[in-house]
């Protein structure tokens, strides 16, 4: 679905919201201009419950409240959606397990990832892949991830990619680059 135009992501807005007062306008309209006219991001918007205040002095931000619902999930998915995320592009599901470290249990990981639109599914030759729902998805969750996670991360990545045998150079000289590892990163290059 493309982006709304501004007038037709607020009367979304409004319509969830349920309601045609100040406050109500006040709030669709800061609404249509966080979702960037997404309508998906409308929705997520709108079904946030925030304090009640002064017509438009409410402030609402996707990352927030995309950074809320990450602290929610479930361990296991949570891993799996900072690996997709990092990745930076679409990612096998077996080596996103793998980087992930996930011993069992990652389709039902996958499938709530999915379900909840964290992660889509993407083509990837004939493998199952994965990538984010979109791209304000993985930056505001890449936002969260702990620097030294985010290197681990990484690591993990070009490690497993390695061990698939799918990966370019290219691929595998960044992610040993996210580690710091950077001998590896220019054998890679």
């Amino acid at each position: 679905i493309a982006e709304l135009p501004a007038g037709e992501a607020e009367a979304l807005a409004l319509a969830a919201l349920g309601g045609h007062d100040p406050a109500a306008r006040a709030r669709a309209q800061a609404i249509a201009r966080e979702s960037g006219g997404s309508p998906f991001f409308v929705d997520e918007l709108a079904r946030q419950r925030l304090p009640a205040g002064p017509a438009g002095t409410e402030t609402i931000r996707l990352d927030a409240v995309i950074q809320s619902r990450v602290a929610q999930l479930p361990e296991d998915a949570r891993r799996l959606l900072e690996v997709v995320v990092v990745a930076g592009e679409p990612l096998d599901l077996e080596v996103a397990r793998r980087a992930a470290e996930l011993a069992g249990g990652h389709r039902e990981a996958i499938d709530m990832l999915q379900a909840e639109h964290w992660v889509r599914p993407c083509a990837l030759d004939d493998r199952e892949a994965f990538e984010p729902f979109h791209d304000r998805v993985r930056e505001s969750v890449v936002a969260i991830v702990p620097a030294d996670r985010h290197a681990a991360l990484h690591r993990r990545l070009a490690v497993a990619l390695e061990q698939a045998g799918t990966a370019s150079p290219a691929t595998l000289a960044e992610h040993y680059m996210g580690a710091g590892e950077l001998e590896l990163a220019a054998s890679h290059a």
